[in-house]
């Protein structure tokens, strides 16, 4: 005589990552009937974490639904149970190696101390007051889009690039490390430089462009003499 089915976990097995999680006592355990009403747990796999984020529901609809809106990729970041460090934090920290040298430009070379400079000053005069409290990986490209827009209207142009070259660093450094999944400071559109009103006359900011001048423009801190 075959075994009763419960029709808790025929429902379940239909759904790849949900399980059937019967009460304490319930026959259902041992292959009987089931005589409780039982939760179900969905779980997904976060890549970045390496490991299974799961979530108990008292209803199997509630337990689909859950999964579906979180198994994709973009979603999964929002589930980690580290909240991440702040952008005070991150750029704090991101500071304090670069003094050290623990953290390089991306050639490889020790920052200058003009260019950190600028960067200690663009992270405490604009981007602390600004988004300091917000989590790295909850700030969007929209957010810092916007953020442009406020400080161009408030300065020069060259004022808004040396601000996001700081947080380019930090993110692409939050990047190497896993403590985003993405980098919103990327695909930003940022005021143009030009003219004799917007020409760099200060070693701070030269040296934070040509740090984060495009490769084929980046011959010309060979002859800078910034430090």
């Amino acid at each position: 005589m075959a075994r009763p089915v419960c029709r808790a976990d025929v429902s379940a097995r239909k759904h790849a990552g949900i399980e059937a999680r019967h009460r304490s006592g319930c026959p259902a355990a041992n292959g009987g009937k089931c005589s409780c009403k039982p939760a179900y747990r969905a779980e997904v796999w976060s890549p970045s974490e390496n490991r299974r984020i799961r979530k108990t529901f008292p209803t199997f609809s509630a337990a689909k639904g859950w999964r579906d809106d979180h198994a994709g990729i973009k979603t999964r970041a929002k589930l980690r149970t580290d909240p991440g460090p702040t952008i005070r934090e991150a750029g704090k920290a991101w500071m304090a190696a670069a003094e050290t040298g623990g953290n390089l430009t991306r050639s490889g070379d020790r920052y200058k101390p003009s260019a950190l400079r600028g960067y200690e000053q663009a992270l405490r005069l604009r981007i602390y007051p600004e988004l300091g409290g917000r989590r790295l990986r909850d700030v969007t490209r929209a957010d810092l889009q916007r953020f442009v827009t406020k400080i161009n209207a408030k300065g020069k142009p060259s004022t808004v690039r040396n601000t996001m070259n700081a947080l380019r660093a930090i993110y692409r450094d939050a990047l190497a490390h896993g403590h985003v999944d993405a980098n919103p400071t990327t695909g930003l559109r940022m005021p143009a430089v030009r003219g004799k009103r917007e020409k760099i006359t200060n070693r701070t900011g030269a040296a934070a462009l040509i740090e984060h001048a495009p490769d084929t423009e980046r011959a010309l801190s060979l002859s800078a003499k910034l430090d």
